[in-house]
């Protein structure tokens, strides 16, 4: 027992001790100033809850850390996907871009069919006035 325990048992008037789970002791009484309550902690309890507190404060400290750097990759998440979007809008305007100059190809291969076109009926013209002029010479 520690002599500071021991004086305010000495003290305490109409005091009672109580145990409590683990060997902790409770001094509920009165004294000259009034109540007194006075625990008394077993030194391998005190030395229990320094080791669970160091220990409590090692997990709290790796906890902060990883917490910290899970903040940093959700950062440079964020900027991965400000990045893809930048690129996904430029690839928009590439596709864009692309399908006018595929338009405008289609434009240019129908007006292409179109000569083709013209240029079947012209010929089926010159064959008949070749057709025509064979039958004025065989004539």
């Amino acid at each position: 027992m520690n002599s500071h325990w021991l004086s305010e048992q000495r003290n305490a008037l109409n005091s009672s001790t109580f145990m409590l789970p683990g060997g902790v002791e409770l001094l509920i009484g009165l004294s000259h100033g009034g109540l007194l309550c006075v625990t008394r902690v077993p030194e391998e309890q005190l030395q229990l809850f320094e080791q669970m507190n160091g220990s409590l404060g090692e997990v709290l400290s790796a906890s902060e850390e990883a917490l910290r750097a899970l903040g940093e990759v959700l950062r440079a998440f964020r900027e991965v996907l400000s990045a893809l979007g930048e690129v996904l809008s430029v690839l928009g305007e590439g596709l864009s871009a692309f399908g006018e100059v595929l338009s405008v190809l289609g434009e240019v291969l129908s007006a292409f069919g179109d000569v083709l076109s013209a240029l079947g009926e012209v010929l089926s013209a010159l064959r008949g006035v070749l057709s025509a002029l064979g039958e004025v010479l065989s004539a």
